[in-house]
């Protein structure tokens, strides 16, 4: 499912609808003359509705969906469902929370690890301190630029990578790793703690000319 902030409505595609859902719950036509557009103004076709029951953090909460043809997304969980839920976005810790805090999940649940940062050598993070630790970069394209984030699995240790610019033009960058907790952490040679958000070309170009 993709949390969409920028999306009004709830929305399935009608090609994973047919696939999985059309046995346990039956599409109702759509009603009305009201059109829907994606991000680019181009009309979706809407072919109905259907209520579904949505199961985030172990909660299960009942929503409307529309059923929307050649939906670049299986699922889309849109701004209607965000403000019936009491959603909360924590871009800082990358967390979705849901009825008040109720419900806790991280907004990454894939990460591509074709673009994750690794440790170089073994290291030591001591309680309650931040370092600086030499890492390596990902293969990527020569002249990408990227903004380092930290892993799902780091943040759910408690860890936070600081976001800094990289450029993958070289092998080795530093990057500063704090541990908040009241115990020490090891992780071994070629860890990968961190993920490289990469900017796009028309950013990228603007960074290498200034």
């Amino acid at each position: 499912m993709l949390c969409d902030t920028g999306a009004f409505r709830n929305c399935v595609s009608l090609q994973f609808y047919n696939s999985w859902l059309h046995r346990i719950t039956s599409l109702k036509p759509k009603k009305g003359n009201q059109q829907f557009t994606s991000a680019d103004n181009s009309l979706l076709n809407v072919a109905g509705s259907v209520k579904l029951a949505v199961k985030l953090g172990g909660r299960v909460t009942h929503a409307v969906f529309h059923v929307v043809d050649k939906l670049s997304q299986d699922v889309i969980l849109g701004v209607e469902f965000m403000q019936n839920s009491g959603a909360v976005l924590d871009y800082n810790t990358k967390h979705l929370s849901l009825y008040n805090g109720a419900v806790c999940i991280p907004l990454l649940t894939s990460i591509d690890f074709a673009k994750a940062v690794r440790t170089v050598k073994r290291i030591r993070i001591p309680a309650q301190h931040e370092v600086i630790l030499p890492a390596r970069l990902p293969s990527l394209p020569q002249n990408t630029l990227g903004i380092t984030e930290t892993l799902p699995h780091t943040l759910d240790r408690g860890l936070k990578v600081a976001s800094a610019l990289v450029d993958c033009n070289k092998n080795i960058s530093l990057c500063r790793v704090a541990n908040p907790i009241n115990r020490p952490v090891l992780w071994p040679a070629g860890h990968a703690f961190a993920y490289l958000s990469t900017l796009p070309t028309c950013e990228t170009s603007y960074f290498l000319m200034a």
